[in-house]
């Protein structure tokens, strides 16, 4: 099962291409987050920016990854925490559109070296093994 999903998730980042990551920017001076408001605000108004980025794009991206949004507040809060910062400064979409890019990479590239590996091993029952 676990092959499958490798698969699933391999041959869906080899056919999109990671400039497909800016059809999810949502405009930089955006504010998404502002001392006062909720999380769950936060999470709800960046899903719905996200959602219009991609209506707006000509191409067909799958939805980023059920997690993101809310590991991105996560992270967010968790680096200021550590750097003693008071989250009184607003989040906005530069931070979410450098963050998710930078997320985007890293995963193609996970996957990618799984691919790799697969392959080479033939971890996906010689199914992509050339």
């Amino acid at each position: 099962m676990w092959n499958k999903t490798i698969l699933i998730a391999a041959l869906t980042l080899v056919t999109l291409p990671l400039p497909g990551v800016w059809a999810y920017r949502v405009p930089d001076n955006s504010v998404l987050w502002s001392q006062g408001s909720t999380l769950e605000s936060a999470v709800t108004n960046l899903k719905g920016l996200i959602m219009d980025g991609i209506q707006r794009s000509q191409y067909e991206y799958p939805v980023p990854d059920k997690d993101a949004v809310e590991l991105f507040f996560h992270d967010v809060f968790r680096q200021r925490q550590r750097a003693g910062t008071n989250p009184q400064f607003d989040i906005t979409g530069l931070q979410w559109n450098m963050w998710y890019n930078r997320r985007a990479r890293a995963l193609h590239q996970k996957w990618t070296s799984e691919l790799r590996a697969a392959r080479t091993t033939g971890g996906l029952g010689g199914a992509l093994a050339t």
